[in-house]
């Protein structure tokens, strides 16, 4: 099974269970145009397998790896992209496992399912919630 048949088969419904809409995920979200190499030439651009954003904020990334990898091997590149985006909590899957990385407290953790898009929301802005 490929990265591309573990996004459809198992990260996008799970996306789905837990209340991402379709307009809440950006996939294949690219954020640069690629480190300058000379000649007016650019290397690899960097691009997150997903965007999860709610209320017109970027709230994380999700980097999703081949069901036969370990579930934490794009944690790294999910905190890479989290640091550049300046975003506070990062995901790594391989379909069947999903682990949550809150960089604000450097922990992670095993989820059984993502959090919606409210309760990420409230997570990394508790004070819009307490305001209202």
């Amino acid at each position: 099974m490929t990265e591309s048949d573990t996004r459809a088969n198992y990260t996008d419904p799970q996306l789905k269970e837990s209340g991402w809409e379709p307009s809440y995920i950006i996939r294949e979200y690219t954020f640069t145009d690629g480190k300058k190499i000379g000649a007016g030439q650019r290397g690899k651009q960097l691009s997150a397998d997903y965007l999860l954003r709610y209320k017109g904020r970027r709230l994380a990334v999700v980097e999703a790896k081949k069901l036969k990898l370990h579930p934490t091997s794009g944690l790294e590149q999910a905190k890479n992209y989290g640091d550049k985006l300046k975003l506070s909590f990062v995901y790594s899957t391989n379909g069947e496992q999903i682990y949550e990385f809150n960089r604000d407290e450097g922990k992670g953790q095993y989820i059984d399912s993502y959090p919606s898009p409210e309760e990420l929301y409230n997570c990394i802005y508790p004070e819009e919630n307490q305001a209202q």
